[in-house]
């Protein structure tokens, strides 16, 4: 075999062996170029709206099951969570179906929202009834009798109210 066959045959098999290299680097970049923009399609299935309903289905769900628990960072993350959601509905285009859905779902976690701010309040004003029986006694050393009753009556026909509030729920 001369030199020149046996160099042009080792020369072959060398490009062989690159051209196999660069079509598995090649096949690699391709393969994860699709895998990148498969996963990039399917985060993207879900249009605008469907994602905010799915938001404030998940932000819903997490009040509806763990309020009971929640202390004062919790019921704040929740709040700014449900302004977020509330922002992103403003860019929205619901369909009717899907308004309703909202709808249905804010009216759930409004009526939580409310419930609890309305326990904190009635347990504030609990607790701040010695505040109140002074507040009287410091009013009748400077008004007349009348007046503290009139003054006396309203405040308990307040708290009557919120009471009743409360007890009808």
């Amino acid at each position: 075999m001369e030199v020149s066959t046996a160099f042009s045959i080792f020369a072959l098999g060398f490009n062989y062996r690159l051209m196999k290299q660069r079509l598995l680097q090649i096949g690699a970049t391709i393969f994860v170029a699709t895998l990148f923009i498969s996963l990039m399609s399917l985060s993207s299935c879900y249009t605008k709206e469907e994602k905010v309903i799915s938001r404030l289905e998940t932000l819903s769900q997490k009040i509806e099951q763990n309020s009971n628990d929640f202390n004062e960072a919790d019921w704040e993350s929740a709040l700014n969570d449900l302004e977020e959601i509330n922002n992103e509905m403003q860019s929205c285009a619901f369909t009717q179906e899907q308004m309703k859905e909202v709808g249905k779902m804010y009216g759930k976690l409004s009526s939580k929202v409310a419930k609890e701010m309305g326990n904190k309040f009635y347990k504030a004003i609990k607790n701040y009834g010695s505040f109140l029986s002074g507040f009287k006694d410091g009013l009748g050393e400077s008004i007349s009798e009348e007046d503290i009753k009139n003054v006396s009556n309203e405040i308990t026909d307040a708290l009557n109210n919120v009471e009743n509030l409360f007890k009808e729920e």
